[in-house]
C-alpha cells in the first residue's frame, strides 16, 4: 500500500501539469489551432482527466483499505444525493445518448451517511451503467424503504438499472473485485473511442462497494447478459 500511495502521489504533479498545458492550448494562449489540432488537444486532455481519475482512484482504494478512510456521518435526505449525482453524469448521459430516469418516492426517510461519499458511490454506479451501456439506452434510478411495513425502515435502498451488456454468472461472483472487468467484446470495444466511453481498470465498483460497506450497507448486482443488470445498495436509515 506504501508503493501505491508513492507512486499515486508522483504521478499526481505530472498530471495536473499535462492538464494544465492542454488547457492553455485549447483556450489558444499558444495561438490559434485548426480543427485537426483542437481534435488532438481534446484527445490529450480527456486521457489526462482519464489518468487522474485512475490516480485518485488507486489512491482511495489504498485508503480503503488501510483503513484509513473516516466517514462524516448526519442524517440526509436521498434526493439532493440524487440530483448532485445526475448533475455529474449529465454529460456522459448526453454524449452516449442515453435516457436517464430518476425514480426517488417522496417520504421517503433519512438516511444516516456521509453525503461526499453517497454521492461517490451513486456517481460511480451511474458511469458504469452509461459506459457499458450501449448509445441511445435508458438508465435509471429508483429508490425505496428496506425493512417490516409495520415498523420504521431499517434502510433506504438505491438502485441503478440499465439496458446495456449485462454479466455472465462467472462474471456476477467477481463484481467489487480489485482491477476485474467483465470480458466482452463491448468493455474491449470501449477503449476504441479516445474521448467518451473510456474502460476505467476496475476500481469503480471496488471502491463503491467498499465505501457502501463502510456505511453499514450492502451492494447487491442482479445482470443477464445483453438484457442489462441493476445494481443495488442499501444504506441505514437515520433514527427517529
Amino acid at each position: 500500500m506504501e508503493f501505491i500511495d508513492l507512486v499515486a502521489h508522483e504521478l499526481k504533479q505530472p498530471m495536473t501539469s499535462i492538464q494544465g498545458y492542454a488547457k492553455m492550448l485549447a483556450l489558444g494562449i499558444g495561438g490559434e489551432l485548426n480543427d485537426t489540432q483542437k481534435q488532438f488537444v481534446q484527445v490529450i486532455s480527456a486521457n489526462a482527466e482519464r489518468m487522474g481519475k485512475l490516480v485518485n482512484d488507486l489512491l482511495e482504494i489504498s485508503r480503503l483499505e488501510a483503513g484509513r478512510t473516516r466517514l462524516e456521518l448526519a442524517p440526509l435526505q436521498i434526493q439532493p444525493i440524487v440530483d448532485e449525482a445526475c448533475g455529474l453524469v449529465q454529460a456522459d448521459v448526453e454524449a452516449r445518448h442515453h435516457v436517464l430516469e430518476v425514480d426517488v418516492p417522496t417520504g421517503l426517510p433519512p438516511v444516516l451517511g456521509d453525503k461526499e461519499r453517497l454521492v461517490q458511490i451513486l456517481t460511480n454506479l451511474l458511469s458504469n451503467a452509461c459506459r457499458y451501456t450501449p448509445d441511445g439506452g435508458t438508465i435509471r434510478i429508483i429508490a425505496g424503504e428496506r425493512g417490516s411495513p409495520q415498523a420504521r425502515p431499517e434502510y433506504v435502498q438505491i438502485g441503478v438499472s440499465d439496458t446495456g451488456i449485462g454479466l455472465s454468472a462467472q462474471d456476477l461472483t467477481r463484481v467489487g473485485e480489485k482491477f476485474f472487468r467483465a470480458d466482452s467484446s463491448l468493455v474491449r470495444a470501449a477503449g476504441h473511442d479516445l474521448i467518451h466511453a473510456q474502460p476505467g481498470i476496475g476500481l469503480g465498483l471496488a471502491i463503491a462497494r467498499r465505501l457502501i460497506e463502510l456505511h453499514g450497507g450492502e451492494l447487491t448486482v442482479e445482470s443477464e447478459p445483453d438484457k442489462g443488470s441493476t445494481f443495488s445498495f442499501t444504506i441505514p436509515a437515520a433514527p427517529a
